[in-house]
């Protein structure tokens, strides 16, 4: 079966069209995007302490975000620092599409990024700032300077330079990422048609293991890394009951509702593998798609909130539409294929914009709260987790940083500080705190903040428990 001309202007024009969509709706929802959980503690972090919010030695971050911190350094309003830190994502991932198709002319791989920002891509589009996407396109990134360089003796001292600076950047960027860039040197290095040298693909990955071993040595482990990586040793004591375990009927009921083309795209490359006996390949596939999924589902057997876990289940797209794009896409006629793609790019753009209802959702209620306690006398609130919607605000302890960006982009004449929790009673000690904006992870006197951004005009009244 041969394959077609590949048509990768017409691509390229499809993913423009796809970027411009995704820069529009991080535009129209910014107030869902930064106004939620982590990235609403970035926002703060980056203007308290006028620096990058790095986390975790997970550095790749500030490719992200330079915007917010050069729109505060522009002076810019707050409403803007956080509308701009939204468009910064698509901005991020559409220059890396770009880059693959017009620096690197990597054209696949330009297909496979515009692709997985979208395929599996429906809470994420929402909940923005987490390290591991923006890690999984670097990788994309990485592998599009990598083609073509098929003779190490040619490659000059700059190339070098940058091999080894974009290789540190990947092991700092997240720990999981080792698991995609594996398949993704395999998948390369056992393809005779792609250009790559395959001792630079194995050079490459030792040398990705090695600063990962070096990083563990010379770098103190932090709590949160961790924590998260605490969950494999579910293998030892849920063994055997690995296909009972609540998270996979989480997976079930999700793929069937947000990632419908995760099945169809798998049959489709596991058929075609098969009936080409590419036996490696499909090998390869199957088992890193199905490993990598019970590696997440045994470590939170119990499952988690849908944001949090479609996060880590992002590598399972990228582990079939790079064997989608290489080997099947080229199989069908140049329109057919163009036309499956764009067709694709659009059921999930529309999706993904309609699934912002539940995030828009969370902060109506937000408003309403704020409203309902706009007329105490005092703004400085502790709050029961048990008055709270759980359902629907997933996790309480980013809250006064989210009420604070609220109120201060909606209701500037009142900027709030309400602290939600499970156990009020621990801040016994914010009662005496008149002059200090109060949270799970810390105290800030009003005096060291900026008062552009921090307008806390309630400086004599304590924190109180409210109740309904």
């Amino acid at each position: 079966m041969n394959q077609s001309p590949f048509p990768h202007q017409s691509y390229f024009r499809l993913g423009i069209l796809s970027y411009i969509v995704a820069f529009i709706l991080a535009m129209i929802f910014f107030k869902e995007r930064t106004f939620f959980i982590d990235i609403a503690f970035h926002i703060f972090s980056i203007i308290k302490d006028e620096g990058l919010a790095i986390q975790n030695q997970r550095f790749g971050s500030f490719m992200t975000q330079w915007v917010p911190l050069l729109s505060l350094k522009l002076g810019l309003p707050l409403e803007w620092i956080a509308r701009n830190y939204s468009m910064a994502f698509p901005l991020y991932y559409g220059a890396i599409f770009l880059a693959c198709f017009k620096v690197f002319k990597a054209h696949k791989l330009g297909v496979v990024m515009m692709l997985f920002s979208v395929l599996m891509v429906t809470d994420t589009f929402y909940w923005v700032q987490s390290e591991y996407p923006q890690g999984l396109a670097f990788c994309i990134l990485f592998f599009a300077f990598l083609h073509d360089k098929l003779h190490l003796d040619t490659l000059s001292p700059i190339s070098l330079t940058v091999l080894f600076l974009m290789l540190i950047t990947l092991a700092f960027f997240h720990p999981l990422l080792v698991v995609t860039l594996t398949f993704m040197c395999a998948f390369f290095y056992i393809d005779n048609k792609t250009l790559y040298n395959k001792t630079l693909l194995l050079t490459s990955l030792i040398t990705v293991f090695s600063i990962l071993i070096f990083k563990r040595l010379l770098f103190k482990e932090s709590a949160y890394n961790t924590q998260a990586m605490s969950g494999v040793a579910n293998f030892f004591t849920l063994f055997p009951n690995y296909f009972t375990i609540p998270s996979n009927k989480l997976f079930l009921k999700w793929m069937v509702m947000d990632y419908y083309f995760l099945p169809i795209t798998l049959v489709a490359v596991s058929a075609f593998y098969f009936l080409q006996k590419y036996w490696l390949k499909l090998l390869l596939v199957l088992g890193f798609f199905f490993g990598y999924l019970l590696l997440v589902n045994v470590s939170y057997y119990k499952g988690a909130d849908q944001f949090y876990l479609e996060n880590l289940y992002l590598p399972l797209s990228l582990f079939l539409i790079v064997p989608f794009v290489y080997d099947l896409l080229p199989r069908l006629a140049p329109r057919k294929g163009l036309a499956l793609v764009a067709l694709v790019i659009l059921i999930r753009w529309v999706h993904i914009g309609f699934s912002h209802d539940s995030f828009t959702e969370r902060l109506d209620w937000q408003r309403s709260f704020m409203q309902e306690t706009n007329q105490l006398e005092n703004n400085k609130l502790l709050v029961n987790d048990k008055q709270v919607p759980m359902d629907l605000m997933m996790m309480t302890w980013a809250s006064p940083y989210e009420f604070w960006l609220l109120s201060s982009v909606e209701q500037p004449e009142q900027v709030r500080s309400i602290v939600m929790h499970p156990d009020p009673n621990s801040l016994d000690w914010t009662k005496h705190e008149q002059q200090h904006f109060v949270t799970q992870w810390g105290v800030f006197p009003y005096a060291e903040m900026n008062k552009k951004y921090f307008d806390f005009r309630d400086t004599t009244h304590p924190y109180v428990y409210y109740e309904k």
